[in-house]
């Protein structure tokens, strides 16, 4: 049972105002970000800009394809987590879902390093695995969230939505903020997440993964296909 405590109303009137989404979640689930980012030695800015640019901070959000809760983990992925890191069976479970992200954010940083582990959060390691062989394009909407997420890095009270000028070639596409004058730099340029957390923009391709021909990761590469 909650504990029920009286306020003074000049507080009353200042938790009266309205609160961002942002500062919403933050407020419910900062200090699981920070313990899960401290556990797995990655910065919680990550963990935080994914969980906001996945879920917004719904713990009972899924997608069309069937990813689940804060950090939209795909069913197969939170299986293999869950069974490694000995979780709950509730992949809804606030606590359980943003360590089971934050383990798998850093798996796939180091593997893929830097540049690379966002892309393949969002696309899937088989995904960005056979960008690394072919060269086959990443879909337009990695290419945004990748940018989306590293604005929320820097910037975790934005709220910008991003988008991507149509393109034949994603080596060529051109990020832009909706609705702002201001844009980032175009994809001569790649986006490089450094360890304290910050996003700097480097070249020269947008993602350019550090780890080729990485041996298969069993069924959480595959069930994050089609996230």
């Amino acid at each position: 049972m909650r504990r029920r405590h009286f306020l003074p109303g000049s507080m009353l009137a200042v938790l009266a105002l309205p609160l961002s989404p942002v500062s919403v979640y933050a407020q419910d689930f900062d200090d699981l970000v920070r313990q899960a980012a401290e556990q797995n030695a990655i910065p919680a800015t990550w963990v935080r800009a994914v969980l906001h640019a996945e879920s917004a901070g719904d713990p009972h959000a899924v997608s069309g394809a069937g990813a689940m809760g804060l950090m939209q983990l795909m069913p197969g992925t939170w299986k293999d987590v869950r069974r490694t890191l000995n979780l709950g069976v509730d992949p809804f479970d606030p606590h359980d879902n943003i360590a089971a992200g934050a383990a798998y954010l850093r798996w796939l940083h180091d593997r893929y390093g830097d540049a690379g582990f966002l892309a393949a959060y969002n696309a899937g390691p088989g995904r960005y695995d056979e960008h690394l062989a072919t060269g086959r394009p990443l879909p337009g909407e990695t290419v945004s969230y990748v940018a989306s997420v590293a604005r929320l890095i820097d910037d975790p009270s934005s709220s910008v939505n991003f988008s991507i000028a149509p393109t034949h070639n994603w080596t060529s596409a051109s990020l832009f903020i909706s609705g702002s004058e201001s844009a980032f730099p175009s994809s001569s340029q790649g986006i490089f997440l450094s360890r304290s957390g910050s996003a700097i923009f480097t070249s020269p391709t947008l993602f350019a993964g550090h780890v080729r021909n990485a041996p298969g990761v069993g069924s959480a590469q595959r069930a994050e296909q089609g996230k």
